[in-house]
């Protein structure tokens, strides 16, 4: 296929994508296509990218900043009223940031433990 081909078959691709946006037949994930237009102008794959069986990008998934025992081991440690997440990120060896994006459980956990505090002493 020479360069005036290649050229057609991108804008018809392109064309049948903006058409299916346009009919919510599809949506973008922006990470993943940050990602692929990394991979177009460096050349290179790029780490986070899953892929189909024919190679095409097909979701962005960055690593997980916590192994499954650190993430046990924090639910446990986080279990305990008495710990602190910047105590728990400590022990880990991670950041406070990193819990509230890896445990969910973390947001909101001082208001729990605040209104359970309230409800033995009433």
């Amino acid at each position: 296929m020479g360069g005036l081909d290649e050229l057609n078959a991108a804008f018809d691709a392109f064309e049948t994508f903006t058409k299916g946006l346009q009919e919510g037949r599809c949506s973008v994930d922006m990470d993943l296509a940050a990602a692929a237009a990394r991979e177009v102008t460096t050349g290179k794959q790029h780490p986070y990218i899953q892929r189909d069986e024919e190679g095409d990008p097909v979701a962005f998934v960055p690593p997980r900043k916590l192994t499954n025992e650190q993430l046990a081991a924090a639910r446990v440690l986080l279990a305990d009223p008495r710990q602190t997440i910047t105590g728990v990120a400590k022990v880990l060896g991670v950041s406070r940031g990193v819990l509230y994006e890896e445990v969910p459980e973390v947001n909101g956990r001082y208001a729990r433990l605040r209104a359970a505090a309230q409800q033995t002493e009433t």
